[in-house]
């Protein structure tokens, strides 16, 4: 594949497409536990990424604490990303090269 034809308008569009389809997932995922968490007062720890802690309030309301490194959110990000377009792309080849037979 020559250098001209890596960053066609397609392409782009497709990583496009894969970085913010896996912002999404990582957000509901999150977003899921804060929930449950919250919903049943107990502790659920993702290693290297968040804890989500819920607990119930001396007030006798449900609350949750969410602590975590930002930086090993963004790795988990880019690799579902990556997965995403090497899925994409090699779908995509394997497409052109079926039109070319017929």
């Amino acid at each position: 594949m020559s250098p001209k034809r890596l960053f066609t308008g397609d392409r782009i569009f497709v990583m496009v497409c894969s970085l913010c389809t896996s912002i999404g997932l990582v957000v509901v995922a999150g977003l899921s536990f804060a929930s449950y968490a919250f919903a049943n007062s107990i502790t659920i720890m993702v290693p290297w990424i968040a804890r989500f802690e819920g607990y119930v309030d001396v007030d006798g309301s449900p609350a949750v604490t969410i602590s975590g490194s930002w930086s090993a959110v963004m790795a988990t990000t880019a690799i579902v990303a990556s997965s995403l377009l090497l899925v994409a792309l090699s779908s995509e080849r394997s497409s052109h090269s079926r039109d070319r037979r017929v």
